[in-house]
């Protein structure tokens, strides 16, 4: 070993001569190093590209969240009792408001045609039957007043009334006490009396009460054609 100005000097062998084990051995520390120091550069180096890779790969296959609408729950329709329809009693009939109401359109003009007058007042107050007991159930009825003809002779008076099932019974009961004949047509009960002339041959006059339902139909006529009067009332207001 040499030594200048008292200072080891840097030649190969650090103090050591070449080819000495100290040298050697020196020479296998520091290769040793080196690799150890390359080794944990290498997996530090591998460490870094790693979780490089792995956040860049992880923040591009996380979706990213999108604003959804909440679905608000739609209401539920309350369910709703259908009404049942109230069937029409056919039997039943509606009290018409004027006496054009009451009959089809050709019978009507057939009596506008016999040139008597329509609800006279001459008439207003007569009676619409003879029989006392029966005028006496059908006058506090509702009723449609249908008259033709003045106070004479010859001409229709007429009625259309609303009646109960008791009243009904109560009309059909009293006509057929005095002496109406009474039988079942036309889908009611019809009850009829005449009226002979003087000679006693032919009738002058006569009544016809038709009951049905809620209905009562009544007229008395006198010197008149009455043929399909009634019929014709019953067709149109039950038809």
């Amino acid at each position: 070993m040499s030594i200048e100005n008292g200072v080891p000097s840097d030649g190969p062998g650090e103090g050591f001569e070449e080819g000495s084990p100290q040298a050697s051995e020196k020479r296998r520390r520091r290769i040793v190093l080196w690799t150890s120091l390359g080794l944990v550069a290498a997996v530090v180096i591998a460490l870094i590209v790693f979780w490089g890779v792995r956040n860049t790969s992880g923040s591009e296959g996380l979706p990213t969240p999108t604003a959804t609408a909440s679905a608000s729950p739609s209401p539920t329709p309350s369910a709703t009792a259908t009404p049942t329809p109230t069937p029409l009693d056919p039997d039943s009939i509606a009290l018409p408001d004027e006496c054009d109401e009451a009959f089809s359109p050709a019978y009507f003009e057939l009596l506008l045609s016999y040139g008597l007058p329509l609800n006279d007042p001459t008439v207003a107050e007569s009676p619409i039957t003879k029989s006392v007991s029966v005028e006496r159930l059908r006058a506090v009825l509702p009723h449609l007043r249908c008259t033709w003809g003045a106070a004479s002779e010859t001409g229709i008076l007429s009625a259309v009334n609303i009646v109960t099932e008791a009243e009904r019974n109560a009309a059909i009961a009293a006509l057929g006490a005095d002496g109406y004949t009474c039988a079942d047509e036309l889908g009611g009960t019809h009850c009829t009396i005449e009226f002979l002339d003087d000679t006693g041959e032919f009738a002058a006059a006569g009544e016809s009460h038709y009951l049905r339902g809620n209905g009562w139909i009544s007229s008395y006529w006198t010197q008149i054609d009455f043929s399909g009067y009634t019929e014709d009332i019953i067709g149109t207001l039950w038809a």
